[in-house]
């Protein structure tokens, strides 16, 4: 089965017009509203202020050294006697 090198052409054009396209919309992203150092401070002096007492958190923390590793679960919350325990440390 032959191809038709118009046939070949217009494939190759369809192609290159669609890469074209798509690297565009990739380049033409929208500016944030507002700064992002100023989203880090609102966001903090949001977090800072506000009145949620049983708020919680956990996460993982975990360091690799040339000596070995290392990981930690960080946890935040009502103890349960209902005291708060921030920041405890569990290795």
């Amino acid at each position: 089965m032959k191809s038709d090198p118009s046939q070949i052409r217009m494939i190759l054009t369809a192609v290159l017009a669609t890469l074209s396209l798509a690297a565009s919309g990739a380049l033409a992203e929208e500016q944030p509203s507002i700064p992002p150092a100023q989203l880090v401070r609102e966001t903090v002096r949001n977090e800072i202020n506000s009145n949620n007492d049983q708020a919680k958190f956990m996460f993982r923390e975990h360091k690799i050294t040339p000596k070995g590793s290392q990981t930690k679960l960080v946890v935040d919350g009502a103890a349960p006697g209902g005291e708060r325990a921030p920041g405890a440390v569990h290795e």
